[in-house]
């Protein structure tokens, strides 16, 4: 699933999808993009486990212990994304409780990747080419909502 804007995404971040891939030539956008994926879904489940990978693993679900009721929730996070990993991921794909992100700024919409990932309705492709007004503010304001910053009306609505 394409997302063309990424902010009206976050706003309705769909409950079904777990695989995240992040492409495009903007390395910092590409990071910047990772740690606000991170952030939401660790507001939505707090005890959400952040794992990075150097190398890509389909991880084994443990089994429960006695007190508990389903494992917990992981991220896996693996910034060295190709193509190769595509026979990988339509194995596992949907059998798989754990989040993913899987990012390269080398990976680009001819990839067969993000090809995949554009056609599957539970993966979100995020491009990050460039970045939009938008965006920033959103991102400006929530900070300031977070932080408690007071800052001007004039300035929240135009940060440039």
């Amino acid at each position: 699933m394409k997302i063309a804007y990424f902010s009206q995404f976050l706003a309705k971040f769909p409950p079904n999808i777990r695989w995240f891939v992040v492409y495009g030539n903007n390395e910092n956008l590409i990071s910047f993009r990772e740690k606000v994926i991170i952030h939401h879904l660790k507001k939505v489940n707090p005890l959400l486990q952040v794992q990075c990978l150097e190398e890509f693993m389909i991880p084994q679900i443990p089994s429960l212990s006695l007190f508990e009721t389903e494992p917990p929730l992981t991220l896996y996070h693996y910034r060295r994304a190709n193509d190769r990993l595509l026979k990988e991921i339509e194995v596992i794909i949907d059998q798989n409780p754990h989040y993913y992100i899987l990012s390269n700024p080398h990976l680009n919409t001819k990839a067969k990747l993000v090809d995949f990932a554009l056609k599957h309705p539970s993966i979100a492709a995020i491009p990050s080419y460039t970045t939009e007004e938008a965006e920033i503010t959103k991102v400006i304001h929530d900070f300031c909502q977070e932080t408690s910053l007071n800052l001007p009306l004039e300035a929240k609505k135009n940060p440039f």
